[in-house]
């Protein structure tokens, strides 16, 4: 009888929703027109001074960011138990991961959780058609909640070359 009273709380599902695998934000023809038109100068740079390496990693970023950017993500579902969380198909324990935080990418809510695993080091999920404060609710008795960490040198240079490229369109 214990038994069956540990393996119903360890399949009990504190939450579970289903969301796109990514943030997305379909580019715009002048997104992609401003993208290209960067990358060309930046190859004809390349070109001009013979680092053709250089180029072919241009053209290779080029090509995943384009990919990234006009094949919408796939539905996936995210489950919370007693024992961790599991999310499109991995599962991770509590011992596996160290603390969490909720931030805005492209107009939704992504949950970030830290992991202790060298890779990956952080979890980003999608919460789509669920508050973050039930999130936080359910996440908090086993992970510890911080604010958005604080941004790197790189991570502010990123978003302001993200700005710079793709001003917020005004409605």
């Amino acid at each position: 009888m214990i038994e069956t009273r540990e393996k119903d709380s360890a399949t009990q599902e504190l939450l579970r929703w289903m969301s796109p695998s990514r943030p997305y934000r379909r580019w715009s023809k002048d997104d992609i027109v401003t993208i290209a038109t960067v990358t060309f100068l930046v190859l004809l740079l390349f070109v001009f001074l013979k680092w053709f390496l250089e180029a072919a990693v241009v053209i290779a970023l080029f090509f995943v960011a384009y990919m990234l950017y006009t094949v919408p993500p796939e539905e996936v579902e995210h489950k919370v138990t007693p024992q961790g969380l599991t999310t499109a198909g991995h599962s991770y324990v509590w011992e596996e991961l160290k603390a969490f935080w909720v931030a805005e990418q492209h107009g939704v809510n992504v949950l970030h959780l830290e992991t202790r695993l060298r890779y990956p080091a952080e979890v980003a999920i999608v919460l789509k058609d669920i508050s973050r404060d039930q999130v936080v609710e359910k996440l908090a008795p086993y992970l510890s909640y911080r604010e958005a960490p604080e941004m790197t040198w790189l991570d502010k240079m990123s978003q302001s070359l993200g700005r710079l490229t793709f001003p917020e369109r005004r409605k």
